[in-house]
C-alpha cells in the first residue's frame, strides 16, 4: 500500500469515526424525543450506552485525524532529513513490533529524540547507527514506517590500542 493512501486512508478513518458518533447521537435523539414507550431505566441504559459508544468513537477519531494530519502535513511539506539510530528494543506485550528510537535535528538546530512502533521484518534489518530518512516540520519528525529507508550505514568506530 503506497504511503500516500495509508495517510489520507487514516485521516478518512478519523473523520468517519467522528461523524459517526455525532449521527448516533442524533439518531437517539430523535428516537427517544419520537416516542414515549421508554421507561426510566430502559432510557437510563440507552444514554449511557450511547454515551460510552460515543466517547469511544470520539477518542478514536479525534487520534487517529491528528496522526494522519500530522503524517500528511509532515510528509508534503517538511523537509527530508536523516535520522540516526540510537536503540532498537523490544515492548513488552507486542511480538511483532519493536521500539525505535532516532535522533534527529529540528529546523531550529536543536537535537530531538522520537521513538516509533516498527514491524519486527523491518526492525531485524536496521542496526543502531544507521541513518534513516526522516521528515522534519518545525521541531516534530515522521518516520515512514511502511517503506524505512536508509540513507547511510553505521559509521565504525575507531579503537585505537
Amino acid at each position: 500500500m503506497k504511503p500516500e493512501i495509508k495517510r489520507t486512508g487514516a485521516i478518512i478513518i478519523g473523520s468517519v469515526c467522528i461523524l459517526s458518533a455525532i449521527l448516533l447521537v442524533l439518531i437517539v435523539v430523535g428516537v427517544i424525543n419520537g416516542t414515549s414507550d421508554f421507561e426510566e431505566e430502559q432510557l437510563g441504559f440507552v444514554i449511557a450506552f450511547v454515551a460510552i459508544v460515543c466517547t469511544a468513537l470520539l477518542a478514536f477519531g479525534i487520534s487517529t485525524l491528528v496522526i494522519g494530519l500530522r503524517a500528511y502535513k509532515s510528509m508534503k511539506k517538511g523537509r527530508a532529513r536523516e535520522g540516526k539510530i540510537v536503540d532498537i528494543s523490544d515492548i513488552n506485550g507486542r511480538y511483532f513490533y519493536k521500539a525505535v528510537t532516532i535522533s534527529y535535528y529540528g529546523e531550529s538546530g536543536e537535537k530531538y529524540e522520537l521513538i516509533f512502533d516498527c514491524n519486527v521484518t523491518y526492525a531485524e534489518k536496521l542496526k543502531v547507527g544507521q541513518y534513516i530518512e526522516c521528515f522534519v516540520l518545525g521541531e516534530t519528525c515522521y518516520v515512514n514506517t511502511d517503506n524505512i529507508k536508509v540513507v547511510r550505514e553505521a559509521e565504525e568506530e575507531l579503537n585505537f590500542e
